[in-house]
């Protein structure tokens, strides 16, 4: 090994000791504001609103090779253990819980790993069809599955509601964060607009979602759907998922508290409240991304037909063929510059009319007949 491989090496390791501390300290800091978010609703009565974590953690495995799946796993687990230690779960049921939550990110890497990874693009519907049916709903089934037969002993609830409960709180986890990583780490955020924009716009929606939230008298909750999708309209995917992010953790604090327009369904348990709010962002999440891959694809339409466009006009230009593109009535849009060597006119002197002005009296029939052809679609000769 020479010198300059032994440096490539130290450097690498560095890196990436440098993204496991960075990653460790990231679901530290998301770990422990889920964990103010959430213990309020667990104190009334409630249920887990969000868990971020494994979302996150989900983003990082799908930027990431294979074989360094293990360490951030490691560094998953272990911060998912000491959270679970710190609300005084049994030392068992820590270590239980926090494997349930890394076979969760597990499974569901694995399955969009081939999908997602080679380009991350959830604007394409495939990848989004991927991170909806792989990380959204089956690993997250698995995982409460298994997590049920702990939780239920834990909190002595059914095992049916705390496998739903757990369910819930991490599809919508990964549904917000690993788009949300997944915008920041590959591609430019919000392209093609200003920072006051985006200032503006974030402000907006949080203005709104504490109007919305703050007051118990009037049931406005739909306002917040179009100013999400606003956001989703100028700042694409990244605004989509940092605004469902912003209403998650508004809505859900300031319905803990018993404010807010969901309060107004009088069911007298904090539970139902909750299980509103999840249902609204996801909904909401729902509209957003799938507006999002309209929006996308049809982007990509337009510029495959502009390169098309392009592509056509710089072969017709070059030909020393005549090039006639005419409308189904026989009007010609479109005639290539050769028609000038050849026939010795130019192409805005035939472009807009007919075969009628140039075509012999003798040969209309023939012509009229090649037209009639060509418009049904049917066979066509010289």
């Amino acid at each position: 090994m020479g010198i300059g491989s032994l440096n490539e090496t130290v450097e690498d390791r560095g890196s990436s000791l440098w993204r496991l501390t960075t990653v460790a300290l990231v679901l530290v800091c998301l770990g422990y504001a889920a964990l103010l978010l959430n213990i309020r609703s667990w104190d009334n009565g409630g249920v887990t609103i969000l868990w971020p974590s494994n979302g996150l953690l989900l983003g990082v495995l799908l930027c990431s090779r294979r074989r360094q799946w293990a360490a951030y796993l490691v560094v998953g687990f272990a911060v998912d253990l000491g959270l679970n230690l710190a609300l005084t779960f049994a030392p068992w049921t820590s270590v239980y819980l926090a494997g349930c939550n890394m076979l969760e990110v597990g499974i569901a890497a694995a399955l969009m790993y081939r999908t997602i990874s080679p380009n991350p693009d959830l604007t394409q519907r495939r990848q989004l069809m991927s991170l909806l049916l792989f990380g959204v709903v089956l690993a997250p089934a698995i995982a409460s599955a298994l997590a049920q037969l702990s939780i239920s002993n834990l909190h002595a609830v059914p095992r049916f509601t705390a496998a739903r409960h757990w369910f819930v709180a991490d599809a919508l986890g990964i549904a917000v964060m690993t788009p949300l990583y997944l915008s920041f780490r590959q591609r430019e955020q919000f392209p093609g607009r200003s920072r006051l924009e985006v200032a503006g716009l974030l402000t907006l929606l949080v203005v709104a979602a504490l109007g919305v939230f703050w007051q118990t008298r009037f049931p406005l909750l739909f306002l917040l759907l179009p100013v999400l999708l606003l956001l989703g309209a100028r700042l694409r995917l990244a605004g989509s998922a940092l605004g469902l992010l912003i209403v998650s953790i508004i809505g859900g604090y300031l319905t803990i508290r018993g404010q807010g327009p969901i309060a107004l369904v009088h069911s007298g348990s904090s539970m139902t409240g909750d299980l509103l709010l999840q249902f609204f962002v996801a909904v909401s999440m729902l509209v957003l991304y799938v507006v999002e891959v309209v929006i996308a694809e049809r982007e990509r339409l337009q510029v495959n037909l502009k390169s098309s466009e392009t592509l056509f006009r710089l072969l017709a230009e070059a030909s020393n063929d005549v090039i006639v593109l005419s409308d189904l009535s026989g009007a010609r849009r479109y005639i290539s510059p050769a028609v000038t060597t050849v026939l010795g006119w130019e192409p805005g002197e035939l472009v807009g009319h007919t075969h009628l002005q140039i075509v012999h009296p003798d040969d209309l029939a023939a012509v009229e007949a090649l037209m009639r052809a060509c418009r049904e679609g049917g066979r066509s000769r010289r």
